[in-house]
């Protein structure tokens, strides 16, 4: 706490009237510790750096003229003080201690005058100082070129010979001087008092008054507020508003202690938790003037745990942790408190509300973040960022129902976006609602034919629902698919997806595929005789004899080529190379259906039909063996 002369500062103010009344010894303040009056005596420095009043040269004018500020400009507490008609208010006679004149004291009066007798000594020295105070009329004259009042010839003669008046005699010098319309030395004259007495009520005001007469509205409104600070006070020490006005007052006057001397016991009294925000406010910002930083902090820690929706404490609390040294923590705090300014000020503003919710989230409160996020959702509603955020916080919580929503938010905002489908199904799958996860897929392989990425998947959902023959068999396709995809294929891929490409029709595509296999591999015997059925179906004989002689000159021993040769020599009207062939094709595949069936075309051709027959008996039997189931 700061540091009191002559008690607690309430007692101070209990006995305020009892201070400006009484002439007796000085009472509760020391006023040899406080010095003579501000202004009085060269080199005297008012307590917490208090600043005479300057006057603008303007104004002077008005002042006598009396006027005054608008009454609207005026606080309520001025208003009340002033009255109705603030404008045709003055000091009257007698107000506020101030003598009437027909009883108007002498100005010795107020003088702490030595009661001993004086020795020789002393009236020796009284002959100097009168002495003296002659030269001071002197210089007084020819500087005015009058004389000026008697008080104040007296009052420079006491204060040159570092005397003061008594608190009593000061506040009626300051009321009279009012009452004359000398109002710049009024406002002297009062605010000296106030340094011998900083809870005069009456000092105040008629300081209020005086500034109000000389137009300064906003010095009139804090001087009146502290006196009507003070009288509240006085009947109720517990007026939360009041110590927390009477501070703020203080520390526009500079006067951080006086501050501390009114509002910390209020605080202890409240055990630091009082029900205004303001007085701790209030009292921080008057241990921070006093650099009292650790006093400061338990102030706003105080005031951040009764008010933790209040964004100043967090921005006061950090400042304080910065004083202390505390920086990381100081930038949480602060950060806080600029977020929770920003939501209050614009609470529909999205960015605010997400970096709120990621602060939150840092900072382990999960649902009060996860509310903020949410509420940025809504205010944007094509922002794809913030609900993958959302979903893999959900996500991340096992919540399916919540993290479900965002994704087919997502979804809907990207149409186009395949990968999302996959991802869908995907999280399907992993929470087991395969049903929805199957019927993407379906949907998939029905718009990409051709790709192999949504049959695989058909597939092995299929096969973990337990259909297995056609999970196979997407999952075969999927391989058949992969094929075309390849840039290099060999020749069991190449016939592979040449043979798909037929299935579903796209022939031309499979030409393609064929014609690039045997530029590859010209003696490949599947591809060569591949070419040999398209060329025998178009009636292309001659070519095709060609194709099959050139694999026949390298695989003579296979019995295919010499069957499809036999066929394209009748075609062409050579009945003995087809004969030939024919017979030799029955020599290397004597078990063969197809090389009989030839053999007999070819004879009954050729007009032998019991030999024709024969043969058409040998390749029955052929058949016949080959459909029957094998013994073992």
């Amino acid at each position: 706490m700061g540091e009191q002369t002559g008690g607690n500062a309430f007692e101070q103010a209990a006995g305020a009237e009892a201070y400006v009344e009484s002439a007796a010894d000085g009472g509760g303040i020391n006023l040899d510790d406080l010095g003579p009056p501000r202004g009085s005596v060269p080199g005297f420095t008012a307590p917490d750096n208090q600043q005479p009043v300057e006057v603008p040269r303007e104004l002077r004018n008005a002042i006598d003229e009396h006027n005054g500020p608008p009454h609207e400009a005026l606080t309520e507490a001025a208003r009340n003080r002033l009255g109705e008609d603030p404008l045709s208010h003055d000091f009257p006679a007698g107000a506020m201690g101030e003598p009437h004149p027909q009883d108007q004291a002498s100005p010795v009066d107020g003088i702490v005058a030595p009661t001993a007798p004086m020795s020789a000594g002393d009236r020796k020295k009284w002959a100097v100082v009168l002495q003296w105070l002659k030269v001071f009329l002197n210089w007084i004259v020819s500087k005015y070129k009058a004389i000026p009042p008697l008080e104040d010839i007296f009052d420079r003669a006491v204060f040159s010979m570092g005397m003061q008046r008594k608190p009593g005699s000061m506040l009626k010098r300051a009321n009279s001087l009012a009452h004359k319309g000398r109002l710049v030395e009024a406002v002297r004259w009062y605010r000296d008092l106030l340094v011998l007495r900083p809870l005069s009520i009456q000092a105040y005001d008629g300081l209020g008054r005086a500034y109000f007469r000389m137009g300064l509205t906003e010095e009139a409104n804090r001087e009146f507020t502290i006196a009507d600070s003070l009288e509240r006070i006085l009947h109720n020490r517990d007026d939360i508003e009041a110590a927390t006005s009477l501070a703020l007052s203080f520390m526009e006057r500079k006067q951080a202690k006086m501050s501390v001397s009114l509002i910390e016991p209020v605080l202890v009294a409240h055990f630091y938790s009082p029900n205004n925000s303001e007085l701790l406010k209030a009292m921080g910002k008057v241990y921070g003037e006093l650099r009292a930083h650790k006093k400061m902090y338990q102030v706003y820690a105080a005031g951040l745990a009764q008010y933790p929706n209040d964004y100043e404490f967090h921005i006061l609390k950090g400042n304080a942790e910065a004083k202390l040294g505390n920086g990381l923590e100081a930038e949480r705090l602060i950060r806080w408190g600029r977020l929770m300014k920003k939501l209050q000020e614009n609470p529909k503003d999205p960015n605010s509300k997400m970096a709120m919710g990621e602060l939150c989230l840092k900072e382990h409160k999960t649902d009060e973040g996860l509310k903020h996020l949410r509420e940025a959702a809504v205010l944007l509603p094509e922002n794809t960022g913030i609900r993958w955020r959302l979903f893999n916080l959900y996500q991340k919580q096992g919540n399916f129902p919540e993290s479900l929503k965002y994704f087919l938010e997502i979804v809907s905002l990207e149409p186009e976006n395949e990968d999302l489908k996959y991802r869908l199904a995907d999280f399907y799958r992993k929470n087991r609602h395969k049903g929805q996860a199957l019927e993407i897929y379906r949907e998939l392989a029905f718009i990409h034919p051709r790709e192999p990425k949504p049959h695989s998947m058909l597939g092995d959902l299929l096969m973990e629902l337990g259909e297995f023959d056609e999970g196979q068999k997407m999952k075969d396709l999927a391989q058949t698919l992969e094929y075309g995809l390849k840039a290099n294929p060999d020749h069991r891929e190449t016939i592979h997806f040449m043979k798909y490409l037929n299935s579903i029709g796209q022939y031309a595509e499979a030409r393609e595929w064929l014609e690039r296999g045997l530029a590859k591999w010209p003696y490949h015997g599947e591809l060569v005789l591949t070419k040999v059925k398209l060329l025998y179906n178009e009636y292309r004989y001659p070519d095709a004899i060609q194709l099959l002689k050139r694999l026949i000159s390298v695989k003579p021993d296979v019995a295919e080529p010499h069957i499809w040769i036999a066929m394209c020599y009748q075609r062409v009207g050579d009945n003995m190379g087809a004969l030939a062939e024919a017979q030799l094709a029955t020599r290397l595949a004597p078990k063969s259906y197809t090389a009989h069936k030839v053999l007999g075309d070819v004879l009954k051709e050729q007009k032998k039909l019991s030999q024709a027959n024969a043969a058409y008996e040998v390749a029955e039997m052929m058949r016949q063996a080959a459909a029957a189931p094998s013994k073992r």
